[in-house]
């Protein structure tokens, strides 16, 4: 998601967007460091910096899934061990 666009902010949609989906991953890309700082903190979010290539966009979506799957497996083992521990 880019961070800067013209009619809402990266930001803006992220929080509508996390309304409805908030385990959505997301890949926030900026060529303006300071909006970072502006920026929410999740463990599903990865930032990529303007200029990329394609190499640097495939990494950043591998590393966002592969955490986001990571989490989810986490997420449901424990949702096992509350269930079976009843």
């Amino acid at each position: 998601m880019i961070v800067r666009m013209p009619k809402r902010s990266g930001r803006d949609a992220y929080r509508e967007i996390s309304k409805s989906s908030p385990d959505i991953p997301v890949i926030f890309c900026s060529g303006f460091d300071p909006e970072l700082t502006q920026m929410p903190q999740q463990d599903r979010s990865r930032f990529i910096f303007k200029p990329y290539d394609s190499i640097d966009l495939l990494n950043a979506v591998r590393m966002t899934l592969d955490k986001a799957s990571s989490m989810k497996k986490r997420k449901l083992n424990s949702d096992l061990t509350r269930t079976a521990a009843h």
